[in-house]
């Protein structure tokens, strides 16, 4: 999948050479450390906090590869103090003795020299670039990035859902799909979502490898902002004319305050459409049309039975544990000149095979109990009957 952007409907992740590097340096970076003897290990970490002290100085390295070589080298540290010393017994805690020393006093030491580097993903984006923050704040810190204080309810004290919660990489923030009490579905915010204290608004950042970007949505007019903003990672507080909140704190971790009215008005808007008892994103939904555009089969010979492939779609989506499961992977029912099979395909498409230029054909599908494709065949005699136990598992809806 491509590299996330504001607009998109997809889940954001990095490419795979990105992904492959990124492997590749916690791979090396942790046999390094646990390689070398001690006190080169040592030397190692002490070069960290020097390479620390001249990224908060003169902002010469990228943050992102050095927070990978911050988190594997004191792994790598704690594995060669275990393998030094003679008992396992005593090895083990040692290890993690020295592993949570080495961390814990990094971070001391970041505290200690005010880090405040520059990085890809703090960098404000397009025309923000050129617009400084109107003020900052010093109130209480909203959510992290990284989870665990998702909004759970609106301020009319109704249920929020999220119906997808997941890490950008290993260790990275958290991207979480939100379905509103009403069946707005919201994709790809983030776990420091917040609403405005008068309810209209919910706001959120919009987690990515690259330029972060932030949405509002109007709940009053049922309209999705995407606005070009990449300064929140974290949305401390959204009153009813300003969003409060700051960049990455594994930086600089600086707070800014922007008028609601300003993101807006430079933002590019977005209605939904209502699907079942669910609202979706048009983007959404014609994506989704797209993807799987519904094609008949082919017709059979003269004399043949119509044979279709429905559709299907329960009358409540939200309810489902995936609510967005049956559109992602459309269920279709099959029908038999206009009479129900009560079989079913987990397609777009319902191939089947006509057999000898007369009205019997077969095709693979699955019982509604049961999530196994078989192949059948159908006769105006028989209906339908097995010509092969032999079942393939298919997974059946969350």
């Amino acid at each position: 999948m491509a590299e996330n952007t504001n607009d998109s409907t997809e889940r954001p992740h990095a490419s795979k050479w990105h992904m492959l590097a990124e492997f590749a340096v916690i791979v090396l970076v942790t046999w390094a450390s646990a390689k070398l003897p001690l006190q080169w290990g040592l030397a190692g970490w002490l070069s960290i906090a020097l390479f620390e002290w001249l990224q908060s100085r003169f902002t010469v390295l990228r943050t992102h590869w050095l927070s990978l070589v911050k988190l594997c080298w004191p792994i790598g540290l704690g594995i060669r103090t275990a393998l030094e010393v003679p008992h396992l017994v005593l090895g083990i805690p040692a290890g993690i003795g020295v592993w949570a020393i080495s961390v814990l006093a990094l971070e001391a030491f970041e505290r200690r020299i005010g880090l405040r580097p520059r990085t890809v993903e703090s960098e404000p984006a397009g025309q923000n670039a050129e617009r400084p923050a109107r003020a900052v704040h010093d109130g209480p810190r909203g959510g992290s990035a990284w989870g665990g204080d998702e909004p759970v309810q609106t301020p009319e004290n109704e249920p929020v859902r999220v119906i997808c919660a997941e890490e950008i990489a290993m260790g990275g923030p958290v991207v979480c799909d939100f379905l509103l009490p009403d069946g707005i579905v919201l994709l790809n915010g983030g776990a420091s979502a917040r609403f405005s204290r008068d309810g209209r608004y919910f706001v959120s950042p919009m987690p990515s490898r690259g330029a972060w970007g932030l949405y509002v949505f109007d709940r009053r007019e049922r309209v999705l902002y995407h606005c070009r903003e990449s300064r929140f990672w974290e949305l401390d507080e959204v009153s009813e004319t300003d969003v409060k909140g700051r960049v990455s704190p594994l930086t600089h971790d600086q707070p800014s305050v922007v008028p609601l009215a300003e993101l807006i008005a430079t933002a590019r808007p977005e209605r939904f459409v209502a699907v079942q008892d669910l609202w979706l994103q048009d983007s959404l939904v014609e994506d989704l049309a797209k993807r799987h555009a519904h094609e008949e089969p082919p017709p059979g010979p003269p004399g043949s039975p119509v044979v279709e492939c429905r559709h299907w779609l329960p009358e409540s989506l939200r309810t489902l544990d995936d609510p967005l499961a049956l559109l992602r992977r459309p269920q279709g029912d099959i029908f038999v000149d206009g009479v129900a099979t009560g079989l079913k395909v987990f397609s777009k498409t319902l191939t089947i095979d006509w057999c000898g230029g007369g009205p019997t054909f077969i095709c693979t599908a699955m019982a509604a109990d049961d999530y196994a494709t078989r192949r059948r065949q159908w006769s105006a005699e028989h209906g339908f009957t097995l010509i092969d136990d032999t079942a393939s598992p298919v997974s059946p809806p969350p």
